[in-house]
């Protein structure tokens, strides 16, 4: 339903095709989800000493990689970000080195939280 006012400053209700509803109940909502790929991780953070070292390398889903380190993520959250896809590593590293991007900010606040106990 769309309002348009005349040239008399009345407002009138118009209705058109245009605004009838396009959704009804019947309707079916797709919500299907796309499948995480497995693939090589690496572990691109300071070594946390008898936990998790820099390099470590993982096979599968980030999702259960992550859920794997789910304690080690709940005392030091950063290490999300530094898990790494094995095609992304050179981007990343190179990141790192330039001190840019979120992977770097990461890197940092992990190194000056364990530095800092």
């Amino acid at each position: 339903m769309a309002k348009r006012r005349n040239d008399d400053e009345e407002i009138s209700v118009v209705t058109t095709d245009e605004t009838a509803e396009v959704w009804s109940e019947e309707t079916p909502v797709v919500s299907e989800k796309i499948p995480e790929k497995s693939g090589v991780f690496v572990y691109l953070g300071p070594t946390i000493r008898g936990f998790i070292s820099n390099g470590r390398i993982y096979a599968g889903t980030k999702t259960a990689i992550l859920k794997d380190l789910e304690s080690l993520i709940s005392k030091y959250p950063q290490i999300e970000r530094l898990i790494i896809r094995d095609c992304d590593i050179a981007s990343a590293r190179e990141k790192l080195s330039g001190g840019e991007g979120a992977i770097s900010v990461a890197f940092k606040a992990l190194e000056y939280k364990l530095r800092e106990g």
